[in-house]
């Protein structure tokens, strides 16, 4: 099977997961992530960047779920030891067909299961990071993944969470204004009227940072909690100190400038309050 070929396959299911399940109709959207899914050259998502940054010791890694094997890829061909879990089986499919394509190794194809992360097939203190991206919206328990991913991870290795926060006004998969954590009820005859699918809303989890938080906190191990917000703090002060002259670098002057920034970006958010995802995006690690 010739590239072209595979992504013609990528493109048709993402369409058709698009329509039925949330009646978007958006060739341009369609044609943006099977670019991004198709190509495992570049770190699209940014996760990788993170990774080789605060997670340098990790060398075996988890991706939940690992979609079309994109990250996975990545990985691989970079050296690491990541593992995929995912229960679509297109998705699963194209992997197959893209490893076999790409003549990647035949080994390739054993790192990706098929699976749930509810009930991960992997012995406790297995990996050194898990990853999970736009995935925790979408399971059937989150509280079961996170203890399930918090058990196979090793005393010492991270965890990195990032997926939807409906603590806000608009819901991403749909693409429409929405209210808080609305109702389900309420949100059926919502998308009814608007005439899109209820399909999708099925397929859907609330989730929130608050109660990922609390369900984090009720895994039965020691964990650390680092929102990525603090993080990308902690830089923007560095960059600011670089570029300051000696004489202004004060943590005083340091600290407003960094606050400035960010109620400027504050106010920005909330011009685009209903059209703009809130994210989850958290940073654990195991301490045992």
């Amino acid at each position: 099977m010739e590239f072209e070929q595979i992504k013609y396959f990528l493109k048709e299911n993402i369409n058709n997961e698009l329509n039925t399940y949330f009646g978007i109709k958006n060739e341009k959207l369609v044609n943006q992530v099977a670019e991004e899914w198709f190509n495992e050259n570049y770190n699209f998502d940014g996760r990788w960047a993170i990774i080789q940054e605060k997670g340098r010791s990790a060398r075996k890694i988890l991706d939940l779920a690992a979609g079309c094997g994109t990250f996975l890829l990545f990985g691989l061909r970079s050296g690491y030891d990541v593992w995929g879990i995912e229960p679509e089986p297109w998705k699963l499919e194209f992997f197959r067909k893209k490893v076999i394509c790409s003549e990647y190794p035949s080994e390739f194809l054993n790192h990706m299961l098929e699976g749930k992360g509810e009930s991960l097939p992997f012995e406790d203190n297995s990996f050194d990071l898990i990853t999970s991206y736009q995935t925790l919206e979408h399971v059937e328990s989150v509280s079961e993944c996170l203890k399930e991913m918090t058990r196979v991870l090793r005393p010492g290795g991270f965890l990195y969470l990032k997926c939807p926060d409906y603590d806000s006004f608009f819901e991403p998969h749909y693409k429409l204004p929405f209210m808080p954590v609305m109702n389900k009820n309420i949100a059926e005859k919502y998308i009814k009227f608007m005439g899109r699918p209820t399909l999708g809303l099925k397929t859907l989890n609330w989730t929130t940072e608050k109660n990922i938080i609390n369900d984090l906190n009720h895994c039965l191990h020691s964990l650390e909690i680092e929102r990525m917000s603090q993080h990308y703090a902690s830089i923007r002060k560095n960059k600011i100190r670089s570029i300051l002259p000696d004489l202004l670098k004060i943590s005083f002057l340091i600290n407003n400038i960094n606050s400035t920034y960010e109620i400027l970006k504050g106010f920005k958010k909330i011009v685009r309050i209903f059209s703009e995802e809130s994210e989850v995006d958290l940073w654990i690690t195991k301490l045992s």
